[in-house]
């Protein structure tokens, strides 16, 4: 490796690493203090930041890949084929599944379309699953893990396949010290700045918790969608309908939308007299 080569490893392990290493401590702090608007978001954010720290330091460029998981995890496997993530496997001290944990089975179609950008104002309804942090724990251990070239030569000459290095060491996660994983990780374990990384972490933090608590399933409709539920509900010619045709034509006139939305609305006032 060359001096230059040493040094792009440096800037985006600053760049995408670390800023994602922020993104996903303060993702599981909003999902145990409730702000799960945040949660989404900000999962997003760190797992596309991950993803692009491995296409970049593997020779591939980011320039044309936006926020979603989907195109960056094709573009990831297409440097190599083991580079997928494994499958989720839910605890068994959860419990039965129920049916409220299975409205969408997809985690990643959930960080693409709760954490969307688009999304940034609330826009969009969401739900989340009492295993959705752990699910969130399992993509961002396998991608962060990964964030590395895929094969290297150390200082000491040798030859290292990452890929195969890391499937046969599944607890090696590591990449340098003062990255904020690591630091708080390293950090005794009664320090309150550990509390959202470690807690229910069963990657980062194994063995740390006796009892692990984990928020029961929340569905919430976003205010769009409630505001088009009472117009198509309301009576035609009703006061009731015409205020609510009022409300979102003037969110058409007042906010921008992504093109998909805006006709959604669109469409429901066409379709809603």
């Amino acid at each position: 490796m060359n001096i230059a080569q040493a040094r792009q490893i440096s800037i985006v392990r600053e760049m995408f690493i670390d800023t994602a290493d922020d993104n996903y401590v303060s993702a599981r702090a909003a999902y145990f203090e409730h702000r799960d608007r945040d949660f989404w978001w900000l999962i997003l954010h760190a797992m596309e930041k991950y993803l692009k720290a491995i296409l970049l330091l593997n020779g591939r460029s980011t320039k044309r890949l936006g926020h979603t998981m989907r195109p960056l995890l094709d573009a990831v496997r297409d440097i190599d084929e083991r580079l997928a993530p494994p499958p989720f496997e839910r605890p068994a001290w959860l419990g039965p599944v129920r049916i409220f944990d299975n409205v969408d089975s997809d985690f990643i179609w959930a960080v693409d379309t709760y954490g969307h950008p688009n999304s940034r104002y609330g826009t969009y309804s969401y739900v989340l699953a009492r295993d959705d942090i752990l699910k969130a724990d399992h993509y961002i251990y396998w991608c962060r893990r990964f964030a590395r070239p895929r094969f290297q030569r150390l200082a000491d000459g040798r030859e290292i396949d990452w890929v195969s290095e890391l499937a046969l060491n599944p607890t090696l996660w590591r990449h340098h010290t003062s990255s904020p994983i690591e630091k708080l990780v390293d950090l005794p374990r009664d320090d309150r700045r550990r509390k959202p990384l470690a807690e229910a972490n069963l990657l980062f933090c194994p063995g740390e918790q006796e009892d692990i608590v984990l928020r029961g399933g929340i569905a919430h409709n976003a205010p769009i969608y409630n505001r088009i539920e009472v117009l198509k509900e309301a009576a035609v010619g009703s006061a009731e309908r015409q205020t609510e045709r009022e409300i979102l034509s003037w969110l058409l006139a007042n906010i921008k939308f992504s093109k998909e939305d805006a006709d959604f609305i669109d469409e429901a006032l066409r379709a809603n007299p």
